[in-house]
C-alpha cells in the first residue's frame, strides 16, 4: 500500500512541479535552465516528503541495539544467578514447611500417647 501512495505522490509532485503549472523558475531562462531548476526542486521535494512519510509510517519500529557477546553473557549470568537464588529460597521455604509439619506431627503423637484428659 505504501508503494501505491508513493507512486501517486511522485506523479502528483512531478505534475505540480512541471514548468508552468505552479511556477516557472527562472522566469526568463532557457528551456534547459528551467528544466534543470525544476528537476532539482522536484528531487529535493521528493526526498523530504518521502523521508517524512516513511518515518511517520515506520515510527512504531524501534531500531534494534546490537549488543556485544560480553553484554549477552553478563545478562545470562545475572539471569542464572536470579534463578539459583529463587530456587534456593524455594528449597529453604519447603524445608521450613517440612520442619513445621514434623513438629506438628510430633505434638499430635505426644498428645495421643498421653491419652485423653
Amino acid at each position: 500500500m505504501f508503494n501505491l501512495y508513493m507512486a501517486f505522490l511522485t506523479t502528483s509532485l512531478f505534475y505540480l512541479l512541471s514548468p508552468g503549472i505552479l511556477l516557472r523558475l527562472p522566469k526568463n531562462g532557457s528551456k534547459m535552465a528551467v528544466a534543470a531548476t525544476h528537476a532539482v526542486i522536484f528531487g529535493l521535494a521528493y526526498y523530504f516528503i518521502h523521508t517524512m512519510i516513511s518515518n511517520s509510517l515506520h515510527e512504531g519500529f524501534k531500531s534494534v541495539k546490537v549488543t556485544s557477546q560480553n553484554d549477552i553473557d553478563a545478562r545470562n549470568k545475572a539471569a542464572a544467578e536470579k534463578v539459583a537464588a529463587e530456587k534456593a529460597a524455594a528449597e529453604k521455604a519447603a524445608a521450613e514447611r517440612a520442619q513445621a509439619v514434623a513438629a506438628q506431627m510430633a505434638v499430635q503423637a505426644a498428645a495421643k500417647r498421653k491419652g485423653p484428659k
